[in-house]
This record gives C-alpha cells, sequence and structure tokens, in this order.
C-alpha cells in the first residue's frame, strides 16, 4: 500500500512538474486579434521581452544581409533553404508578439515594431523567391540594412 501511494506521489509530481515548464506564449490564432497572455507585463518586464523578441530578427537579418551582399559566392539552393527557416522563425516571432498583451506605457510603439516586423519578413519572402528564380539579390543588402537600422531604432524606444 505504501509503494502504490509513493508511486501515486511521484507521477503526481511527475505530471504538475512537466505541465508548469511551458515558457513559450503560444496563441490559439495570432489573426484573432486576442492576446495568449492576461495581465499586462510591467514596463521593464516588456522592454526586455520586446528587446530579445527584436534580437530574433536582427540577428536573422544580420545573416541574411551578409550573404545577400556575397551572394555570387553562395550556394542559392541552401542559401534558399536558410531564408525559409529564417522566415518560419521570424514569422513564430511576430506571432508571439502579436498575442502578449503590452504595457500600458509601451503600447504606442507595439505597433510600429508589428509593422516593422511584418516588412522584415515581406522582404525575406521576396529575397527568397528571387534566389529560387535565380535572380541577382546583391540589392536585398541594403533592404535588409534598412530593416535592421529600424528594428534597432524602435529597440532603443523601449530602453527610455
Amino acid at each position: 500500500m505504501r509503494k502504490k501511494a509513493f508511486l501515486a506521489l511521484m507521477l503526481t509530481l511527475t505530471i504538475i512538474s512537466s505541465l508548469g515548464c511551458q515558457t513559450e506564449i503560444k496563441p490559439a490564432d495570432p489573426k484573432d486579434g486576442k492576446y495568449a497572455t492576461q495581465t499586462s507585463m510591467t514596463s521593464l518586464e516588456y522592454a526586455l521581452y520586446m528587446n530579445k523578441q527584436i534580437t530574433v530578427f536582427t540577428n536573422q537579418l544580420s545573416t541574411r544581409m551578409a550573404v545577400a551582399a556575397n551572394h555570387k559566392d553562395v550556394q542559392s539552393s541552401n542559401e534558399s533553404y536558410m531564408t525559409q527557416q529564417s522566415i518560419e522563425t521570424l514569422q513564430d516571432t511576430l506571432d508571439e508578439v502579436t498575442v502578449t498583451k503590452p504595457s500600458k506605457e509601451k503600447d504606442d510603439t507595439r505597433e510600429a515594431v508589428i509593422t516593422a516586423m511584418e516588412t522584415t519578413i515581406g522582404h525575406l519572402k521576396n529575397y527568397k523567391s528571387d534566389l529560387d528564380e535565380d535572380k541577382d539579390v546583391s540589392g536585398y543588402a541594403d533592404e535588409f540594412q534598412n530593416d535592421f537600422n529600424e528594428l534597432t531604432g524602435l529597440a532603443n524606444l523601449y530602453n527610455r
């Protein structure tokens, strides 16, 4: 009897601990316009959160920027695959930002960040399309640089 009680306790603790480990915010559908979080973060928490999400974008952009600038030396099928991975990563990040309830003080900057993120994803989709069609993509380095500058500028607004 004592072994069964111990086993039941261990099973319960295992289930509870595995349920409490989810840290990713998973929305049902980001286009619903509903937040997946119930309460706003504090201003500091939200600034840190947004800077982390913007960093995901800037890291992906800097890699694609370097490749676009040196495209003649790159295997386009591999770059097309890597660009698709970047698009998927950035779309997941954008979806998470869209459904995270902002702090009251940072709500005004949120829309600008979402627009910049959507623009970046659009540029990456065009880049991938041109890669797949074996077009010259060296001009995308400038577009990616502009996207990078816009996102880092918006990130600086969260640091005030």
